[in-house]
């Protein structure tokens, strides 16, 4: 379920930009995006990460003509640098450059498929080396048998992989080289969530992940830094208490009080059983249905936007609004069973957050972008999806 929320990111977001490009002309391209995804009814952990990300090669700085190459490719589906364990099954205890592709219809028989993957990932190693400071040779092709994997590019085409690897190096020192190449100086002297990220890299187990995915003729490019902590509880859940730190500014590349959408608070709850929000420290704000997509009427205000709000999965952004900072205990929000004492009955929807007509349309058609750049932390999280449900 987390997957398939993840992978339909992509398309989401490719339909955001080609309607909005031009309305966010001045607008900061960076966005940023602090998720705990609490999952008490699966693995009963819970994982925090940390992603900045944008379009422009001023914020996220591959070079022009390497981000202008893998954008206008549709034979590339992503491009991974990742320090996790095992990217693909084969690789122990090494850091990856994964190049993926879409299996060509070309390409007939496993020597083939194989061969025309290593061509595309070979046609990009050497820029992609010079671009993160490594220096990863050839490993393997890997053929992703998943749906996820499909589900990913919404094409029955199937996912090739070829894979680079090169000696293990902590997120620590991956996150200091890396992050200071291509991360630009007003990132990381803005502090905001990239300060923020940096309090995840010492934890236990943290892991980093740059990638480069084609989205709508651009290059969406992120850099996301995330740890598995134990301890799943659905209940109350407060995202600041869950991350390692008690205080969440916005960056500094945002005026005071300038793009509202820019920071980006997600939390994802996959609880026991089916529950509800039952209460909120911080306001829920109204919202408006647009052409499906559920969307905040006033963007300029503080507070949490759940959908959905009930069922296996209930999943919150929390917008910043005309905030700097938020502190601990300020995004907290509980969730009850659906049966459990007191609670609506089943057949009931509960708690609706009511569609009212918005303040603006153009502050509701202004989430849209951020909907799919929220959601497109999956062309992070949903390559996890993919290698972890391989």
């Amino acid at each position: 379920m987390i997957a398939r929320i993840a992978v339909a990111a992509a398309a989401i977001l490719a339909a955001a930009l080609a309607a909005t490009s031009a309305a966010q002309e001045d607008e900061p391209t960076l966005r940023e995006v602090a998720q705990v995804l609490v999952n008490a009814a699966g693995t009963g952990n819970t994982t925090v990460s940390v992603t900045l990300q944008s379009t422009s090669t001023a914020d996220i700085r591959l070079p022009d003509a390497l981000a202008g190459r893998i954008g206008a490719d549709d034979r590339i589906a992503y491009v991974v640098l990742t320090n996790e364990d095992s990217c693909v099954p084969g690789v122990v205890d090494e850091s990856c450059i994964v190049v993926s592709s879409l299996r060509s219809g070309e390409w007939e028989g496993i020597d083939a498929v194989q061969a025309g993957a290593r061509e595309i990932g070979d046609s990009y190693i050497g820029e992609l080396n010079d671009a993160f400071g490594t220096r990863a040779t050839f490993h393997s092709v890997y053929i992703h048998h998943s749906e996820e994997a499909r589900l990913a590019q919404a094409s029955d085409r199937r996912i090739v992989s070829a894979v680079y690897t090169m000696p293990h190096e902590h997120t620590a020192s991956l996150h200091a080289k890396v992050g200071g190449i291509i991360l630009s100086r007003e990132i990381r002297e803005g502090g905001g969530f990239y300060e923020a990220s940096r309090r995840i890299v010492p934890l236990d187990g943290s892991q980093m992940l740059v990638s480069a995915t084609p989205v709508a003729g651009a290059t969406l490019m992120q850099v996301r830094v995330s740890a598995m902590l134990g301890g799943a509880e659905a209940g109350t859940v407060d995202p600041l208490a869950l991350l390692p730190f008690d205080t969440l500014e916005r960056s500094r590349v945002f005026a005071q009080g300038s793009s509202p959408l820019g920071s980006l608070v997600r939390a994802i709850v996959v609880p026991e059983e089916p529950s509800r929000v039952a209460s909120s420290e911080t306001a829920l704000l109204p919202t408006v249905i647009i052409n499906g997509e559920l969307l905040p009427s006033a963007v300029g205000h503080a507070g949490w936007v759940f959908d959905p709000v009930s069922g296996p999965v209930i999943e919150g952004r929390f917008l910043f609004g005309g905030l700097s900072e938020v502190e601990e205990g300020e995004l907290a929000f509980t969730t009850v069973p659906l049966d459990g004492p007191g609670d609506p009955e089943p057949e009931q929807p509960a708690p609706p957050i009511e569609p009212v007509p918005p303040a603006s349309a153009q502050d509701a058609m202004a989430w849209l972008p951020y909907a799919g750049l929220t959601a497109a932390v999956g062309a992070g999280a949903a390559l996890y999806a993919i290698w972890r449900r391989r």
